[in-house]
């Protein structure tokens, strides 16, 4: 067997470098949230102001909250307090929905009913995690 025939798998003398996993859009992100901020800057009065506030107040209050150091999962708390800037923003935008649309009974509706349901959806999995025991007899169904 030649040295072209021979597989590369069999030459013990070559070690494989391990490669980092590339870390891609880390400065795009970056710059989004940049030109994000300048344009919520920009849009901080008049008519946009309410709307504007969400994103800043959830920007900054996760400012607050974090650390350089990557967070397990088990500290999602910390996400509690800055998702209220977004939902603010939600609502302002779902009330000037409503004052402007024909179907304002519907809409007003949809807009009840659905966290209605996520929060009886809610309810209903809190029962599954009272104990150890309930949580495995809702995970085997």
């Amino acid at each position: 067997m030649t040295q072209a025939q021979r597989p590369t798998a069999t030459r013990p003398h070559r070690k494989r470098r391990r490669r980092r996993p590339r870390r891609r859009g880390g400065i795009r992100r970056v710059l989004v949230l940049v030109g994000l901020l300048a344009l919520a800057w920009r849009l901080r009065r008049g008519r946009w102001s309410a709307i504007v506030f969400g994103p800043i107040f959830f920007l900054a209050a996760h400012l607050l909250e974090s650390t350089v150091f990557p967070l397990e999962l088990y500290f999602e708390h910390r996400n509690y307090l800055p998702s209220v800037g977004l939902f603010l923003s939600l609502g302002v935008i779902a009330g000037r929905l409503i004052q402007r649309t024909r179907l304002k009974r519907a809409f007003v509706v949809v807009v009840t009913l659905v966290p209605l349901a996520h929060g009886m959806m809610t309810v209903a999995r809190v029962g599954n995690w009272q104990s150890t025991e309930s949580l495995l007899l809702a995970s085997a169904r």
